[in-house]
């Protein structure tokens, strides 16, 4: 990513501030999901890998490659935010083109770009701080002549 800031701007805590405009509930799913592909890739930590099952399906299918986890029927809705429940869940939700990359860089940059679209296509309304956020960053852009007034 390119935004053609001031020298003396930190990129670590521009693209740190980035992940803030993601809102809870996508932040929460983005901190699952990572967890569970490193679960799944490097075993570790032991005591995580032991709550995740890889569904084996009876038949061939063509989405073979892409991995799949058991997931566990429960009753309560506390039970379902269980990491047993919600990784699986979460992670089962997402594309295979996703849930296939084994790199942890590549997975990471098209997880959250799966994020960001799907903010756009439901066109969530961003409101309280966020927007004033959104604002203040444009206006000081604006500031800088980085992007043109609107």
């Amino acid at each position: 990513m390119t935004f053609e800031l001031p020298h003396w701007i930190f990129a670590f805590s521009l693209s740190r501030s980035l992940h803030f405009w993601l809102p809870v509930k996508h932040r929460i799913t983005y901190k699952t999901v990572m967890l569970t592909h490193k679960v799944l890739t490097t075993s570790t930590p032991p005591y995580l890998h032991d709550m995740l099952t890889v569904a084996a399906p009876a038949r061939p299918m063509r989405s073979a490659g892409a991995p799949l986890l058991f997931v566990p029927r429960v009753r309560t809705e506390l039970a379902r935010r269980a990491f047993s429940v919600a990784g699986p869940t979460v992670f089962i939700s997402l594309p295979p083109k996703i849930r296939l990359s084994h790199s942890i860089d590549i997975f990471r940059r098209h997880l959250k770009t799966h994020l960001f679209t799907m903010l756009r296509q439901k066109r969530l309304c961003i409101q309280g701080h966020y927007r004033r956020y959104i604002n203040a960053v444009l206006s000081y852009l604006q500031q800088f002549n980085m992007i043109p007034p609107s």
